[in-house]
């Protein structure tokens, strides 16, 4: 099953492509629904880095165990404004995520995540739970794009 969320967040593409690749974006934005715990590397890295992969554990609302969570960067395309990672774990063995922006206006963005989900039996219930998380994460997203960490 697929996945499509789109915003326009309030900052040109080139800064949104940056704070794309910025792992400490990722984790307050996905916060408290998601929690990373990195596992290999033990630490998060600064800035993902395409052709690696990330092992972490994940935790539902900082408290229930969800899992291994393997993030692994496709890549970053800067020309085409374009990310993908190809993801699997515990949940779900297909997590495959593109995430696409596109000018919007002269200091906006439209920015597209697109999720194919494979869980077995449980992949209706893990769409549903992306739907409310992908919007939850973009709406804490623009607050940060806006605000700042």
């Amino acid at each position: 099953m697929k996945v499509k969320i789109s915003s326009i967040f309030p900052i040109t593409p080139l800064k949104l492509f940056e704070d794309l690749q910025n792992p400490k974006i990722l984790i307050k934005a996905a916060s408290p629904i998601i929690t990373y715990i990195p596992i290999d590397p033990d630490t998060m890295p600064l800035k993902w880095e395409a052709g690696k992969d990330y092992l972490v554990k994940l935790r539902l609302f900082k408290l229930i165990p969800m899992g291994l969570h393997r993030i692994g960067i496709v890549y970053f395309n800067e020309e085409t404004l374009e990310a993908m990672s190809d993801e699997s774990g515990t949940i779900a063995t297909v997590w495959t995520h593109h995430m696409i922006l596109k000018a919007h206006g002269q200091d906006a963005t439209l920015y597209t995540d697109e999720i194919e989900i494979k869980a077995g039996f449980r992949t209706v219930f893990i769409w549903l739970f992306a739907n409310y998380f992908y919007r939850h994460r973009q709406r804490k997203w623009k607050a940060i794009a806006r605000d700042g960490l």
